[in-house]
């Protein structure tokens, strides 16, 4: 196994990556992404701030760089993957738009690329995770609805029982009602950008 040379914020972190990856960077790292592993982290830190890190494997020593997450409105953290180009792309459409600096209009342009990408290793359905301030929990699956059908983690649901007390979202980003799969009565309607349109 090779040495890690990064600075981990927890023994639980490097300890995770040390066994999730043994077996991969000891029989099959030449082959994966040019060599290149990528693992990145989104938590809190003790002060209960969030947190992001991305670690990675070049190939010779792990490296460690810290994703600036302080911010006053929301912001795009990283984009990366073989859909990176296309995304960051696509959103110069939408940054400027009358929706500029909102979490909808990242959600906005990340469903518009997933649907209309090129490249033909991204695709499926948007997957969608709320991280709240606060201490009793530090994320939050969401489902999606996606042309009138209803998606969880990415797989698709029927009509299953106990699905209600999920916060649903179509492609708006617009709070739904699992039962109708339409936008609830009371909630706030979430316009695409007026110039996110092509």
């Amino acid at each position: 196994m090779p040495p890690f040379k990064f600075v981990c914020p927890t023994n639980k972190i490097a300890h995770f990556v040390e066994v999730s990856l043994y077996f991969i960077l000891s029989s099959t790292t030449s082959k994966l992404n040019n060599g290149i592993i990528k693992i990145y982290h989104i938590g809190r830190n003790k002060k209960r701030i969030f947190d992001a890190n991305v670690y990675f494997w070049n190939g010779i020593i792990w490296e460690n760089i810290k994703i600036h997450t302080d911010f006053k409105k929301s912001k795009n953290l990283f984009s990366d993957g073989s859909g990176k180009k296309e995304y960051d792309e696509n959103f110069l459409r939408f940054k400027n738009g009358n929706n500029e600096s909102t979490s909808r209009n990242y959600f906005h342009c990340f469903c518009d690329i997933v649907k209309n990408v090129k490249d033909k290793h991204t695709g499926g359905i948007p997957q969608l995770v709320g991280l709240y301030n606060g201490s009793k929990f530090n994320g939050m699956y969401h489902g999606t609805i996606v042309d009138g059908q209803a998606y969880y983690q990415g797989l698709k649901m029927g009509n299953v029982y106990g699905m209600s007390n999920i916060r649903w979202y179509n492609e708006n980003f617009e709070i739904c009602d699992w039962n109708t799969k339409q936008r609830e009565a009371n909630a706030m309607v979430q316009p695409i950008s007026k110039k996110a349109t092509p």
